[in-house]
């Protein structure tokens, strides 16, 4: 029991460290198996790129006609299902300022899953946009890129959007199971330090 209890009261100090030396800041713990960073910038200016590829086909602009290549087109093209399906981070992609906010979790609703995105600075660790707001941003998306109407009218089912920028997961451990935990270290470090 003690060893167990040494070993917990380390990892403790340990993460409390390494935050304090700043090697988690720049990275939010979404869900158990996500963790958002600068690396999800990438991604997101190539679909921003893709994005913008389906907006010049649609509206047949002819001055970037041989900057639409036939391989940007057809990748485009793949990427259109998932985008005209996508109701977490599209809403975004239409903003130029989105390439100058920082990576942020978010989920709509009540769902478990989470995607990292650029998002709109936000004052507290935790906020929302309502469900109008949101569905009317994701209704001019789908409308832009070229959607079906059977997708476009899907965006009446979206629910808000939240944004979390810092503690967005506690590793699976609710409320009072984390009471138990951290009742169950502060008893095993008060006995380590109290003579036997």
């Amino acid at each position: 029991m003690r060893l167990i209890s040494n070993f917990l009261l380390t990892e403790f100090f340990i993460i409390c460290f390494r935050s304090l030396r700043g090697d988690c800041r720049r990275t939010t713990i979404c869900t158990e198996t996500l963790t958002c960073s600068e690396f999800h910038r990438d991604s997101w200016i190539r679909k921003r790129e893709q994005v913008a590829t389906l907006i010049r086909r649609i509206r047949n602009d002819t001055s970037h006609s041989q900057s639409l290549s036939l391989a940007a087109t057809r990748d485009s093209m793949h990427l259109m299902s998932s985008l005209c399906s996508d109701h977490l981070s599209a809403g975004f992609l239409l903003s130029d300022a989105s390439d100058h906010w920082q990576i942020r979790c978010i989920w709509s609703g009540d769902e478990k899953n989470g995607t990292c995105a650029p998002a709109p600075n936000i004052n507290g660790p935790v906020d929302y946009i309502a469900p109008s707001k949101w569905r009317q941003l994701i209704r001019k998306f789908r409308e832009e890129i070229g959607c079906s109407p059977k997708e476009i009218e899907k965006v009446e089912k979206v629910q808000e959007l939240y944004i979390c920028k810092e503690r967005c997961s506690h590793a699976g451990v609710g409320y009072i199971p984390s009471i138990f935990i951290m009742s169950t270290i502060l008893f095993s470090w008060a006995t380590f330090i109290l003579p036997s």
